[in-house]
């Protein structure tokens, strides 16, 4: 595995930040990395969250790729002026790719339901993706007991919009607050007026799963795209009252077997993926400095 030196804050590679139009919306990005390195990673964020997260896995890369982070339409610090569409989360990306002046083709990094909208990518858009890299990412195969979860959602957002507005910290800030740093966590949190704004686009976002799902399994360039899957470890979950709400441990047992299963079936689409698990839970596979870490190391390894 590729020994990843620690960064000083001395010694970060050079940041540009900004915004840039794009067809249906203006893009909130971070480039970071060796302008003339030889790999260009683009990081899609999770559901609901904003680049910002992603802090550790970006330190971890930028020494030795390219690391293009962005808010997609309507979350985080970006806009949405259109409906959004399937085909438009790739026409933006390519837009952005385009403005920045990025011409070669890209590993693209998604972390769950921005490891869905990776595979996303290779199917529309198969010349400027090389590879994907999915960590527990939200399946492209339908199942009925993961997609029985997934109807609640919206609900899961407007209840977050209500603690935003009544200034009730949820769950996933009680976890990452632990987690990055004190002025990376105040920017995720930011005022109640941002989060529900980006919430909405969140839930907006969510509407489009299953049309994705629809492109991407009927694709043959995302079938044969070289992808490296990264699952969470099952007995590694956040031990929330808010999961334990919504599922006891008995079905969490049950809901992690299945979705290791859809992870090992998209790591087996052709003979250039493969599968991997790593000890942490679903959201501290990227908070995590470690774990970020420990996935940048495979990830560098599996683009060379």
């Amino acid at each position: 595995m590729t020994h990843m030196p620690q960064i000083s804050n001395d010694h970060r590679p050079p940041r540009q930040e900004g915004d840039a139009a794009v067809p249906g919306g203006v893009l909130h990005y971070q480039l970071t990395g060796p302008a003339n390195a030889e790999h260009v990673v683009v990081f899609e964020n999770g559901w609901s969250a904003s680049l910002s997260y992603a802090v550790w896995l970006e330190e971890a890369l930028s020494p030795h790729v390219r690391v293009l982070s962005y808010d997609r339409a309507g979350i985080g610090d970006s806009r949405s002026t259109a409906p959004l569409t399937p085909t438009a989360l790739t026409q933006q990306l390519l837009a952005l790719l385009s403005t920045l002046g990025i011409q070669q083709p890209v590993v693209v990094v998604g972390h769950s339901y921005g490891g869905l909208i990776a595979a996303l990518h290779a199917a529309q858009a198969p010349a400027m993706v090389r590879a994907i890299v999915q960590i527990d990412p939200t399946s492209e195969f339908d199942h009925e007991l993961i997609d029985r979860s997934f109807r609640i959602m919206p609900l899961v957002g407007r209840f977050m919009q209500l603690c935003a507005l009544l200034k009730i910290d949820g769950p996933i800030f009680f976890h990452t607050a632990k987690e990055l740093p004190p002025e990376t966590f105040a920017r995720i949190k930011r005022t109640p007026g941002w989060l529900v704004r980006s919430l909405s686009g969140s839930i907006e976002e969510f509407r489009l799963l299953d049309g994705m799902r629809r492109i991407i399994t009927a694709s043959e360039a995302a079938t044969q795209c070289p992808r490296l899957v990264i699952s969470c470890a099952p007995e590694q979950l956040v031990n929330s009252w808010l999961r334990k709400l919504l599922m006891s441990d008995e079905k969490t047992g049950r809901y992690w077997n299945a979705i290791h299963g859809l992870h090992r079936r998209q790591a087996s689409l052709n003979d250039a993926s493969r599968w991997m698990s790593v000890r942490n839970n679903h959201i501290s596979l990227v908070t995590n400095r470690a774990s970020a870490g420990e996935i940048a190391s495979s990830i560098l390894d599996f683009i060379r």
